[in-house]
This record gives C-alpha cells, sequence and structure tokens, in this order.
C-alpha cells in the first residue's frame, strides 16, 4: 500500500510525519479492511484501483475519517 504523506498520512494521523511504524500499521489496517470485505478484487479496475491494497488506499483519500 503506498503511502502519500500529503493525503494517507494526513487522513488518519493528521500529519504528514513518515516513518516505518505508521506504513506497518496502515497495512495492517488495510489487511483487515480487505478481510471484511466479500471478493475485494471484483472492484479492482486498469485505472486507479489495480490492486486489492490500491482499493482501501483510496478508500482512504476520499473518506472523512
Amino acid at each position: 500500500m503506498p503511502i502519500d504523506r500529503g493525503n494517507t498520512l494526513r487522513k488518519p494521523y493528521g500529519n504528514i510525519n513518515e516513518s516505518k511504524g505508521k506504513f506497518l500499521e496502515l497495512l495492517e489496517f488495510c489487511y483487515d479492511v480487505l478481510a471484511g470485505i466479500e471478493r475485494p478484487q471484483q472492484f479492482q479496475d486498469e485505472k486507479w484501483n489495480s490492486c486489492p491494497t490500491k482499493l482501501v488506499d483510496n478508500a482512504i483519500l476520499y473518506t472523512d475519517l
């Protein structure tokens, strides 16, 4: 899962400080979310949602937490 410090870190953490710990925490969160979706690959496409982890990344980007 990519971490965009201007978006992905700002949404859940309220800052843009990068760290390995935050990446691992977000990755674990991503897999928890995916575990709750039946067949997440059905939402994949050739453009923005190219893999399951990108689905979650995009959801974080476009959702108010």
